[in-house]
């Protein structure tokens, strides 16, 4: 950290750090399926660098800090054999090489500026805030999933031949730029010594949100409309194809909040707070990036049987010993074996919201001070996928019945249907700092 007093009402301060890690890991361990050999690991990286330069300006009764801030992330698994095909041995372990590779990026340039002023005092003191940003966003992804194979092998033919194989092939590359701009506004007011105030709101918005310039594929409408009825969601066309300009940009993220502080004796031994307000999150690009990302990197699930397939609807493969390299599951999959999948992201999404709350008491009981308080929050819109080809099977009290999509394996529709709750009391007892604590 660099600090400069250009004067006596300025200050311009150069920040910076640096965070490097590296971590083999992934093996070892015993989940369902067994432990995993040391050659299946992946050399997890982590890479950030952040800089800010910050200009502060003092006023008589206000001051301004202006910030520019750049930050590159960078985060990679690097699969320490990428070569040797994976092979899942069920209920004993798995060996061979790692499936993945994934490298994903993001940097970001930030320009904020905050202005606080101070200077009124109608009806008693206020402390006057107002800030605007905007980040200037760039993500490079690079997702190898399954590019290097994994067979699985099981009991049910006493692991002669494996029953599954999972295969991604194509461009794994995903580059989208993104603006998240916010504006606030916030007034501390004081009318008494005793009683305060705070009342804000924010505004958001992001450019970039939800693959708005998204293009439906046309063999996936084809699809995904002839085979509409037979599916256990309806999938609304109106609402999940697009040509790219039916997602617009969402421009109802107002937050208002409200919070109160009041002493109830002169000496402020005993206070009163409360608070309440409205709070929008926003979704990673890794959360929809699929819709695309299945359409040019496309991932094959292969199910083999030893015994001749007279059922082609099944899905089921005759295994054959050519398939037991990467090369023979990409002709597998370029003859019309193994399944896809297919993602929608509905065009009215929006981002996820919370309505926040707290109510409490604190007390200064001299050696260390002390609160209690109610906290809650109700969170909507949260997003998730849900199969559309598969339902839940009474008959046999499992999963799944399952209407699939000829040219496809599994449809995964997105929603914003995810609610939360949450409450709890805190107890927070605090001791004071204090000179010549230890003696």
């Amino acid at each position: 950290k660099f600090t400069y007093n250009m004067s006596d009402k300025q200050l311009l301060e150069l920040t910076g750090d640096l965070r490097k890690e590296y971590d083999i890991r992934d093996f070892g361990g015993f989940a369902g399926g067994g432990p995993t050999s040391y050659s299946a690991a992946n050399n997890q990286k982590n890479d950030v660098y952040t800089t800010a330069l910050k200009h502060t300006y003092y006023g008589a009764s206000w001051t301004n800090e202006a910030t520019a801030a750049f930050q590159y992330f960078k985060w990679n698994t690097d699969p320490l054999n990428f070569d040797e095909p994976g092979l899942q041995y069920n209920q004993i372990g798995r060996f061979g090489g790692a499936s993945t590779l994934q490298d994903l990026t993001q940097k970001r340039f930030t320009l904020r500026d905050d202005f606080t002023f101070t200077g009124w005092n109608w009806a008693g003191t206020h402390v006057l805030k107002f800030g605007v940003s905007n980040d200037f966003d760039k993500y490079n992804f690079n997702k190898q999933l399954n590019t290097n194979p994994v067979y699985t092998f099981d009991a049910v033919n006493d692991y002669q031949d494996p029953i599954n194989a999972q295969l991604g092939i194509g461009n794994g590359i995903l580059n989208q730029n993104n603006n998240q701009f916010g504006v606030y506004a916030q007034d501390d007011w004081s009318p008494t010594s005793r009683l305060t105030f705070n009342v804000g709101v924010r505004w958001d918005v992001e450019t970039g949100m939800f693959n708005r310039k998204f293009v439906t594929p046309q063999a996936v409408r084809d699809s995904l409309t002839t085979y509409r009825d037979s599916l256990f969601i309806d999938i609304d066309p109106a609402r999940y194809f697009t040509d790219g300009t039916q997602r617009h940009l969402f421009l109802g993220a107002i937050q208002p909040r409200f919070g109160v502080n009041y002493a109830l004796d002169e000496a402020a031994k005993t206070t009163v707070f409360g608070s309440v307000g409205i709070f929008y999150d926003r979704l990673n690009f890794n959360a929809t990036l699929d819709e695309t990302y299945k359409r040019q990197f496309h991932s094959y699930n292969f199910n083999f049987v030893d015994t001749v397939v007279t059922d082609t609807s099944s899905h089921l493969i005759q295994w054959q010993p050519q398939y037991g390299t990467r090369q023979g599951l990409v002709d597998l999959a370029q003859g019309g074996g193994g399944t896809q999948e297919v993602f929608l992201v509905p065009n009215d999404l929006k981002p996820p919201k919370t309505y926040q709350w707290s109510l409490g008491l604190r007390h200064d009981f001299g050696s260390f001070n002390g609160s209690i308080s109610y906290n809650g929050s109700r969170g909507y819109n949260g997003f998730t996928y849900e199969w559309a080809n598969l339902t839940y099977n009474p008959a046999s009290n499992d999963c799944c019945l399952a209407h699939n999509v000829p040219a496809y394996g599994n449809v995964l529709v997105g929603n914003n249907n995810v609610h939360t709750r949450y409450k709890a009391m805190y107890l927070s007892p605090d001791r004071r700092y204090a000179k010549n604590a230890l003696s």
